[in-house]
């Protein structure tokens, strides 16, 4: 019950023989031993003779989304440390005058100037990318070649 408190979900113990006899109809229970308190509670009223079909226990929120996204986002990893690199050349897929920026749902975008493109970092990097393009079939994926562009470029590594 503790723990549930922790993360914001909270226990309500609702009784059948509330606000009539003074008692609040509701009541949040922080602890386990409040909870055996008002359990005693009501199994006392019960046992004077009180009527009514009993309790129940509830939770608040009742959606519990929000505390699902708390809890995942503890167990997250921590995003992994990069550092830039520094190159004097990088690769481009070019079709001889244009550079591939990317593709799209619809097609592909390209860039009329060689230095306008996607790097890459190498040329493996490049030709792998080629190759997936041309594994899935995508528009006109044969047209691109890699090519090496001499120009300072850095990455994240």
């Amino acid at each position: 019950i503790e723990a549930l408190d922790e993360l914001g979900v909270n226990l309500y113990f609702f009784a059948s023989f509330g606000s009539s006899t003074g008692y609040p109809a509701e009541v949040a229970i922080k602890t386990e031993g409040e909870y055996f308190t008002e359990i005693k509670k009501w199994r006392e009223w019960h046992a004077n003779g009180g009527s009514g079909s009993g309790f129940h226990l509830g939770f608040r929120p009742l959606n519990t989304d929000r505390v699902l996204e708390r809890l995942r986002a503890a167990r997250r990893k921590a995003p992994r440390e990069k550092t830039r690199v520094e190159q004097d050349h990088y690769f481009v897929l070019t079709d001889g005058d244009n550079t591939l920026v990317r593709y799209t749902s619809r097609g592909y975008r390209y860039s009329y100037s060689k230095t306008g493109g996607k790097r890459y970092r190498t040329e493996q990097d490049a030709e792998k990318y080629r190759q997936q393009l041309l594994t899935k079939g995508r528009h006109q994926a044969d047209i691109w070649k890699v090519q090496r562009i001499e120009g300072t470029a850095s990455f994240q590594v």
